[in-house]
């Protein structure tokens, strides 16, 4: 929504402030500068007309701004100026005889939202080519024709692709009921596959019963052999037995002995130093018979 125009130095209209509404109407006498504020606004919004001519006559420079809800766009043109502005930006230079992209894309406006002075109802006093080409314009007419015709071969792609494969099932059914026996001989398989395995259980069966027969018959062999005597091997315990006893006392008397030999060692050495301290006492003569030790 365009909400306000203001205008510097644009032909008639020296300084001139339009608040915008839905519906605007300008009026007054020939002369006035009604239609300079329409040529502000196509000044501004597609940079025509060029050149400097609708500079006013006293002033050196023309200024068009239009606010857009909180944008505003700014058009101005003078001697050594000749620039766009969008709000407080950097000016927007060298754009030739259009307008920059930011600009345009903007205020989106295009020559359909403009009516001619005195110019009859839109579209109605034109040529059927004429609204078709400004129709096409507006809604662009060929993308739809394009999209349509896409739409169009892509139904009958896929039409053709659902006969194909409407066949493919019927084909699938057809060999479906061909191959029924199929059923019939996996329900055989599978009771071939279970006797089978009835089979080699059985079979590891049979093997485990030989081999325990085999070894009850080793059993039986050994059951049937003679218990040997074992006179001589009761003999042959008693005599192990006193052995053993004998060889008790022995250890015994071992130990009495290893405890007497400690005994005497110890004897040994007392009467060794009872005997140095002996010498110590008497000397090398004894105190008895006079003679030396």
């Amino acid at each position: 929504m365009l909400n306000k125009l203001q205008i510097k130095n644009f032909r008639k209209n020296e300084k001139l402030e339009v608040e915008l509404e839905p519906i605007t109407v300008f009026r007054g006498p020939s002369g006035t500068g009604k239609s300079s504020v329409v040529g502000a606004l196509k000044w501004l919004v597609f940079n025509t007309p060029a050149g400097k001519d609708f500079i006013h006559w006293d002033h050196n420079f023309s200024a068009v701004r239009l606010t857009e809800g909180k944008n505003q766009i700014t058009r101005k043109r003078s001697s050594k100026e000749n620039y766009y502005r969008i709000n407080k930006q950097k000016k927007l230079k060298a754009f030739g005889a259009g307008v920059p992209d930011s600009v345009s894309n903007l205020l989106n406006i295009s020559p359909l939202n403009f009516h001619r002075q005195q110019a009859g109802p839109f579209w109605f006093r034109e040529t059927a080519g004429e609204v078709s080409r400004q129709l096409n314009a507006v809604v662009n007419l060929d993308l739809i024709d394009t999209t349509l015709s896409n739409l169009s071969k892509q139904q009958r792609d896929t039409n053709a692709e659902k006969k194909v494969i409407e066949q493919r099932i019927k084909d699938a059914k057809i060999q479906k009921k061909k191959l029924r026996y199929i059923f019939d001989i996996n329900k055989k398989l599978e009771a071939l596959e279970l006797l089978g395995k009835q089979h080699e259980e059985g079979t590891d069966k049979i093997i485990s019963l030989v081999d325990s027969l085999h070894f009850a018959r080793q059993y039986q062999a050994e059951a049937k052999r003679p218990i040997p005597k074992v006179a001589w091997l009761m003999k042959l315990c008693r005599e192990y037995k006193r052995t053993e006893k004998k060889y008790e006392q022995l250890k015994e008397l071992l130990v009495s002995i290893e405890d007497w030999e400690e005994a005497i060692q110890c004897f040994d050495l007392d009467i060794n130093q009872d005997e140095k301290e002996l010498k110590k006492l008497v000397g090398n003569t004894c105190p008895w018979c006079g003679k030396k030790l």
